[in-house]
């Protein structure tokens, strides 16, 4: 089971740092009553690509699929997120802060 595990988690949380940022960015939109972005950046994760991948990976790749499906989420959900703050302002430098 160890040896296992050890195979695993690096797969697992391959692209979990980028988890945190991502929910930050949920949250500024919240924050500012834009609950429509909000909901997409926060729910997308899960029921969008985890649930979907989980289930499909594992029919294209094997048991590793399983694993594989959390990492490739977080990968869609940095692609939605940029998408997101893309096209919320044009102008803006990073998406979220207009220049002055």
């Amino acid at each position: 089971m160890i040896s296992e595990a050890a195979s695993i988690l690096p797969i697992l949380f391959a692209l979990y740092f980028t988890f945190g940022p991502m929910m930050m960015v949920a949250n500024y939109f919240q924050s500012i009553g834009d609950a429509r972005r909000s909901a997409l950046l926060s729910l997308s994760r899960i029921y969008l690509f985890a649930i979907p991948l989980t289930l499909l990976l594992p029919l294209a790749v094997g048991k590793m699929g399983i694993w594989l499906a959390l990492p490739f989420a977080d990968a869609f959900q940095i692609v939605v997120t940029f998408a997101v703050l893309k096209a919320r302002s044009p102008q803006a430098e990073w998406g979220l802060f207009q220049s002055a």
